[in-house]
């Protein structure tokens, strides 16, 4: 019975995984194209500092499904003294 509950947590992880490494790497794209089209090419100030807000609001938005994913990967070390500083890649994270 415990294995078969590892292997659904192990599954569900996966998924999590897969979905929030999905949501990061694209807001995190949009962010680096965002602030290199900022310092390439000039823009009028009200559309520099347009951007500048909307790069602000993504990079905030950003941190919240950061934030969300470690809390579901970390939740089996809640409490433990001796939890890692990483996840390794045998507990599914690739």
């Amino acid at each position: 019975m415990k294995q078969v509950k590892k292997d659904y947590e192990l599954i569900n992880l996966k998924k999590a995984n897969k979905k929030y490494s999905l949501t990061l790497t694209v807001l995190l794209v949009i962010i680096i194209l965002m602030a290199i089209s900022i310092s390439i090419f000039r823009f009028s100030i009200p559309v520099t500092k347009f951007l500048t807000i909307i790069l602000l609001i993504l990079s905030s938005v950003l941190i919240l499904p950061s934030y969300k994913f470690l809390k579901f990967v970390y939740k089996d070390y809640k409490g433990d003294k001796n939890a890692p500083l990483w996840v390794p890649k045998a507990f599914g994270m690739v």
